[in-house]
């Protein structure tokens, strides 16, 4: 067994999964299947393929993963560019107005809220957000939240975790969310697989469901909230 743990050791850090032959013995070999823990952190998130397409790419990791309605990040951008004000897009990028106006045209229902952190925890359904990083504006999808973490779906990065103190520093208290399928949202929002990509599991995993209406807030102007 001690070569077949060397060989995990050294395909652990590779780009790629693929079967691989493991030797146990002179005569014997069998093959398992190696998902790397970059691979991992992408399972139920549309990675960003451009520094400026975290948005469309959000988006897609919301649709796609939580709403069951099949896209890409190409998709996506091309289908809020396309219904979007194309002058403001290419001069501020994509804004969460554009989101709404997208997902509206596939026949979901949308909004930005103005909400707190608990609240978006008692809806129990996924959202996009916006973080400030350091001065840089970035979408994520916020898959999970317990006591004393927030899950996130980063484009840039895959699944991963923050404090509750520490996100909240980060974001401005406004989430985009669909309001139409509330239970299919709701099936993905605190996943045991989600959570098991950063291995901190919620502390309770009963979520209450108040009417999103009375959060719901009107969307910001055309130059707010662009990134």
């Amino acid at each position: 067994m001690k070569i077949a743990a060397i060989v995990l050791s050294m395909v652990g850090n590779a780009a790629w999964s693929a079967p691989i032959s493991v030797a146990t013995g002179p005569f014997n070999s069998y093959q398992i299947n190696v998902t790397t823990f970059k691979e991992k952190a992408f399972t139920n998130t549309v990675r960003q393929k451009y520094d400026f397409s975290c948005g469309s790419a959000a988006l897609a990791t919301l649709l796609n993963y939580h709403y069951t309605h099949s896209t890409d990040e190409a998709q996506v951008f091309k289908g809020m560019y396309a219904h979007g004000n194309q002058g403001l897009i290419q001069k501020y990028g994509f804004s969460m107005a554009d989101m709404k106006t997208y997902v509206e045209s596939l026949g979901f229902e949308a909004n930005g809220f103005k909400i707190s952190l608990n609240d978006l925890a008692d809806i129990g359904v996924p959202a996009i957000v916006v973080l400030d990083l350091g001065g840089y504006r970035h979408f994520v999808v916020v898959k999970g939240i317990s006591d004393q973490w927030v899950l996130v779906g980063d484009p840039a990065v895959g699944i991963k975790s923050y404090t509750r103190p520490a996100f909240e520093k980060m974001w401005g208290q406004v989430a985009f969310l669909i309001l139409t399928h509330k239970s299919t949202g709701q099936k993905g929002f605190n996943s045991s697989a989600d959570w098991g990509g950063v291995t901190k599991a919620p502390v309770a995993s009963g979520v209450f469901a108040p009417n999103l209406a009375n959060f719901s807030v009107n969307l910001p102007g055309p130059n707010d909230f662009r990134f």
